[in-house]
């Protein structure tokens, strides 16, 4: 498994997975999305890769707050199965180093109502 930052290539598979939580989405809104989180500073996005597949991403975004340090909110869709969440976590210390974070504060996606 290899773990990369997310390509405009890696569209239609991000698509699928969003979709598999339960948000109406299509690749190119996918893409759109891409494009403007990589003009974003403060935000990244990682996606797991097993076999050259797409299996998983996770989104960090550093978010700002009067109260206290910066924050980087990682949320993400990952197979549990394949420990593609375990790979991506430990990631997070290198992006909260990025983002000069304070904190890290990690989001599971399961699912969506």
């Amino acid at each position: 498994m290899d773990i990369r930052p997310v390509q405009e290539e890696d569209a239609v598979a991000a698509a699928v997975l969003c979709m598999q939580l339960g948000y109406s989405t299509d690749a190119a809104a996918v893409l759109a999305r891409m494009r403007q989180i990589a003009g974003d500073r403060n935000r990244a996005v990682l996606v797991a890769r097993l076999a050259e597949e797409v299996v998983g991403w996770i989104d960090l975004s550093v978010e700002y707050y009067l109260q206290s340090e910066p924050v980087a909110l990682i949320g993400g869709w990952w197979l549990r199965s394949l420990l593609v969440g375990r790979a991506l976590g430990c990631n997070s210390a290198r992006l909260q180093r990025i983002g000069r974070a304070s904190g890290v504060w990690l989001g599971c996606g399961s699912g969506r109502m």
